[in-house]
C-alpha cells in the first residue's frame, strides 16, 4: 500500500495502535536523522508513512508475493522478519534503522535500480500531481491525457473506455486512481539515469502509474510530477516476438 491509505487510517487493531504510539514517542523524545524525521512529516491532521510503517508492522507480509512476470526481485524477507520484531519488542529500535531499512519497512519493493532513501511521497500527493491540469488553456488533466494516448494500446481495454466531455473524463480518470490505489502490489522508487528519479505503484497483474521526482533539501521529495500509466512487465519471449515484428 502506499502511505496514505484508507485502510492504515480505519484500522481498528490495538498491536497497529500500540506500535503507532510508542513510535511517536521516538519521534518526541529523539532529535532523529532526515531520513527517520520524514516518517513523521504531518499531512491533514494525520502521519501517513509512519502510520503506513506502524500498519506494515503489524499485518502479514510476504516478500515472496510476485506480480505478473515482474523482473528478478531483491527483496530480503528475512531482514524484514528480523526489523519487525526488532521493532515490535521495542519500538527505540527505530534509532538503529539504515535508510535502505526504512525503504523496506515502507513496502518498497527493490529492484537494482531502487534508490534507498524513503521520499515524503504520500497518496494525497500522488493523486494531486496526476490531477494537475495539462496546460494553462486546458482543463484537461495530465491523468486525462495519459489515459486518452495510452488506453486503446492493450486489447483486453483494462483502463476501460475512455470517452465523454473533459470532465466526464477528468472524473473517471480520478476514479481509476483510486481503484489502482487500493489495489497496489507494488510499490518501488528508483532511478532511470542520474538526475531521474521514478516512483511507481502497480497492481497484482502489472498494470500501474508513474511519477517522476526530484529530491530537494535534506532529501526530501521537492517536485513530484506524473508520467504515464504502466502496462504489465513481459517476458524475454514476449520481447522476441515484439522485435521480429
Amino acid at each position: 500500500m502506499i502511505p496514505g491509505s484508507s485502510k492504515v487510517f480505519q484500522t481498528t487493531d490495538e498491536s497497529y495502535k500500540t506500535l503507532l504510539a510508542g513510535l511517536m514517542r521516538v519521534y518526541d523524545q529523539v532529535q532523529l536523522p532526515t531520513y527517520l524525521s520524514v516518517l513523521f512529516e504531518k499531512e491533514d491532521g494525520n502521519y501517513p508513512l509512519i502510520e503506513q510503517v506502524a500498519f506494515n508492522l503489524t499485518n502479514p507480509c510476504d516478500f515472496q508475493f510476485r506480480i505478473l512476470n515482474q523482473p528478478v526481485m531483491l527483496d530480503n524477507q528475512p531482514h524484514f522478519t528480523y526489523l519487525q520484531q526488532s521493532i515490535l519488542q521495542d519500538p527505540f529500535y527505530l534509532l538503529r534503522l539504515q535508510p535502505a531499512d526504512v525503504c523496506l519497512l515502507l513496502f518498497r519493493r527493490t529492484t537494482a535500480g531502487s534508490l534507498d532513501y524513503p521520499p515524503i511521497i504520500t497518496q494525497k500527493r500522488l493523486l494531486h500531481a496526476a490531477q494537475q491540469c495539462n496546460n494553462l488553456k486546458d482543463t484537461r488533466t495530465v491523468l486525462n491525457r495519459a489515459f486518452c494516448k495510452h488506453h486503446h494500446r492493450n486489447a483486453n481495454s483494462y483502463w476501460g473506455v475512455v470517452k465523454g466531455s473533459v470532465d466526464q473524463i477528468n472524473s473517471y480518470c480520478s476514479n481509476q486512481i483510486h481503484i489502482l490505489f487500493e489495489e497496489t502490489k507494488w510499490v518501488n522508487w528508483h532511478q532511470f539515469s542520474p538526475g531521474m528519479n521514478v516512483y511507481e505503484i502497480r497492481n497484482q497483474n502489472g498494470w500501474g502509474m508513474r511519477w517522476d521526482f526530484n529530491f530537494g533539501a535534506e532529501g526530501m521529495c521537492a517536485e513530484l510530477s506524473f508520467r504515464g500509466l504502466l502496462e504489465p512487465f513481459i517476458t524475454d519471449e514476449e520481447k522476441d516476438e515484439l522485435f521480429k515484428k
